[in-house]
């Protein structure tokens, strides 16, 4: 159970890591936004702008995961 624990922090920690650009961007649109063009614009905006942010980082992390699974393939390795 131990174990366990240890393991959601750690996961939370990471996926909090990984909100961080998102909610820094989002705040960062989402004030000059609302002065400009209202809070009903603003807010989706903002979302979309968070959005691409956390897909941008997805894509990211699937490419880099998908190049240290190619290269820890035991598959590609030749046979003797």
């Amino acid at each position: 159970m131990g174990q366990r624990l240890i393991f959601m922090l750690g996961s939370l920690l990471v996926f909090a890591f990984a909100l961080l650009p998102a909610t820094v961007l989002f705040g960062l649109v989402l004030f000059p936004a609302q002065v400009l063009l209202g809070i009903l614009v603003a807010v989706p905006l903002a979302a979309a702008v968070a959005a691409g942010v956390l897909a941008a980082e997805a894509s990211l992390a699937i490419w880099w995961m998908g190049r240290l699974f190619e290269r820890f393939d035991l598959s590609a390795e030749p046979v003797s």
